[in-house]
C-alpha cells in the first residue's frame, strides 16, 4: 500500500506499539493539529514465534499506513489550501479574498503596491 504524501510540509508520527497518532503543522505559522488515536488492535501473546513476529510487523505496517492516510485526509479538512502557493494553512493564516482563497503571505504579496504595478 503506497502512503499518501502528507498535505502539510511538516508532520510528526506520534505512534506507539498500541496506537497510531499523527500531528500536522500549518505551512505558515507551524500551528499543530493532532489526529485522534487509532488503536492497533491485532493482539499477540507475550512470546511470539518468528512467524508471529513477522505477521505482527506486517499487520502493524498495514494498520500504520491506513491510519496515516485517514489522519492525512482528515487534516485536509482542518487546513485551508492557498490557491496561489498551494500551501496548507490554519484558519488564522488564511485570507478569504473575493477572487481567491490565499494564505496571508500570498494575499499580502497580491495586495502590495509592487505587485499591483506589474
Amino acid at each position: 500500500m503506497a502512503m499518501l504524501k502528507t498535505i502539510t510540509k511538516n508532520y510528526r508520527d506520534r505512534s506507539t506499539d498500541s496506537f497510531f497518532k499523527f500531528s500536522f503543522y500549518c505551512d505558515r505559522c507551524g500551528k499543530e493539529w493532532t489526529s485522534e488515536e487509532y488503536p492497533f488492535v491485532h493482539g499477540f501473546g507475550e512470546k511470539l514465534s518468528e512467524n508471529e513476529k513477522r505477521a505482527k510487523e506486517i499487520l502493524f505496517r498495514i494498520d500504520h499506513d491506513t491510519a496515516f492516510e485517514r489522519a492525512n485526509l482528515e487534516a485536509r479538512l482542518r487546513f485551508n489550501q492557498c490557491n496561489s502557493c498551494g500551501g496548507f494553512v490554519c484558519d488564522e493564516c488564511f485570507a478569504m479574498e473575493e477572487e481567491d482563497d490565499l494564505c496571508h503571505d500570498c494575499a499580502s504579496r497580491k495586495n502590495s503596491p509592487d505587485e499591483q504595478n506589474e
